[in-house]
């Protein structure tokens, strides 16, 4: 039950959850992931979607503004077009129906993955509008493309003085650590207080977040971003980025954290895929387009669909909410924003753990027996100083002819590994 306010200490929870996970996958909207789902506010006759996805569409804010139209909705790709069902996404259909989803959750805002996470943790972006790895980090004379609330653009260094969420809980004495693998998506290395003094924080290993749960070191709040190859993003099939998710939520569920714990899983932006609800527009920047939420806590309400406007503040504001925290005066701060308590009913007997299996996946690349076959690998993030490895697996007994895979003109010799589980590995770097 919720404690009285009028003895609630600062940095401690009023509901029964006392501990938040926020995972932040890529790239897909409502429509497309659940709008053929039962009672949620979906269109839902589009063509299926292939899995993976054939290519990876425009996101970035000038094409995401072509693509809502002032509110037309009518300036997709043509390749926009199309969704997944319950057979394409089970584990986390399995999640929307045991516990929470929310049909009326945007991306803070109508640009590409960097502002959006920053806007997670600060709902606000500090004005950067593109996206960017190194932050408060790159060198000197690094500007990027960035716009004031009220839409107007200008240019900028990466790294902003402005107030966040971590900042809050420090001085409420509250833990909290960020997990990103991927440096376009460490959103407090752009954040000036954040970067300079909370250093040990901010956790460049996602993997580590379940290390940490299984030795009973989670932090009050966590935020986790996916590894490169398990993000949902295109050309990646889903598979990968749902055991990702799968395995949070399992190892969560099987630990004392699970009693008293809300999972919140959105995707950062809607990746170019069509979505035919206009996204209300709260300043400038946005809101961008409509992307799925799933609420996964004990006491999530079975079934629900959250038809209140949301937004990536609301999980601030919900922090702010549940610890007696103050609004940092930005988006969690607009009455129209949701703080996702709806979502919650701390009166009901807690919900037991969902624990799903991992779907089937290879990250090796399969190509079809043909004399020539055109194969498509997905490159992970990084910079021009960071090495990549491609596995691809023959499985005939013959011993084929090996060629360099050239890049750029540059050629990268195919190295045999050896015998491997289903055919012999032949590998490359770049």
């Amino acid at each position: 039950h919720p404690v009285d306010a009028s003895t609630h200490r600062i940095g401690t929870a009023i509901t029964p959850i006392k501990h938040v996970v926020v995972i932040m996958m890529e790239n897909h909207s409502f429509d497309n992931m659940f709008g053929t789902f039962p009672g949620a506010n979906g269109r839902s006759d589009l063509p299926r979607a292939s899995n993976p996805i054939i290519t990876d569409l425009n996101h970035d804010d000038p094409s995401t503004r072509s693509n809502i139209d002032n509110g037309a909705m009518d300036g997709f790709s043509s390749h926009a077009y199309v969704q997944y069902t319950k057979a394409d996404i089970p584990n986390y259909w399995s999640y929307a129906q045991q516990f929470g989803l929310g049909d009326n959750f945007f991306s803070s805002d109508a640009t590409s993955s960097t502002p959006n996470h920053v806007n997670m943790i600060a709902a606000q972006t500090g004005g950067i509008d593109a996206t960017q790895g190194n932050g408060c980090n790159s060198s000197q004379n690094t500007i990027l493309y960035s716009m004031h609330a009220n839409g107007t653009p200008y240019w900028s260094y990466p790294c902003y003085d402005i107030n966040s969420l971590p900042q809050e809980m420090d001085s409420a004495g509250m833990s909290w650590r960020y997990y990103s693998s991927v440096p376009i998506w460490n959103a407090p290395t752009l954040v000036q207080h954040l970067n300079n003094n909370d250093k040990q924080n901010i956790i460049k290993d996602s993997t580590q977040f379940l290390k940490d749960v299984k030795a009973g070191n989670m932090a009050t709040v966590s935020w986790v971003t996916p590894t490169s190859d398990y993000t949902d993003h295109p050309p990646l099939p889903f598979q990968g980025g749902e055991n990702f998710v799968t395995k949070i939520a399992n190892t969560i569920m099987n630990s004392s954290y699970w009693q008293d714990t809300s999972i919140f899983v959105t995707w950062d932006e809607g990746g170019g895929f069509y979505d035919h609800v206009a996204p209300p527009q709260l300043d400038g920047r946005g809101l961008g387009l409509r992307v799925p939420l799933l609420v996964i806590s004990p006491f999530a309400r079975q079934g629900y669909i959250s038809h209140q406007l949301g937004e990536f503040s609301s999980f601030t504001k919900f922090i702010e909410s549940d610890f007696g925290l103050n609004n940092l005066g930005q988006r969690d701060a607009m009455p129209q924003v949701s703080n996702l308590m709806d979502y919650f009913d701390f009166n009901q007997p807690p919900q037991p753990p969902l624990i799903l299996n991992s779907l089937p996946f290879t990250g090796t690349l399969m190509v079809p027996l043909l004399k020539q076959a055109p194969g498509a690998v997905s490159p992970t993030q990084g910079g021009t100083n960071d090495t990549f490895t491609y596995n691809i697996l023959y499985n005939r007994t013959d011993t084929p002819a090996t060629h360099n895979v050239i890049i750029d003109g540059v050629a990268h010799a195919m190295n045999n590994m050896g015998k491997a589980p289903r055919g012999t590995l032949y590998q490359y770097s770049t």
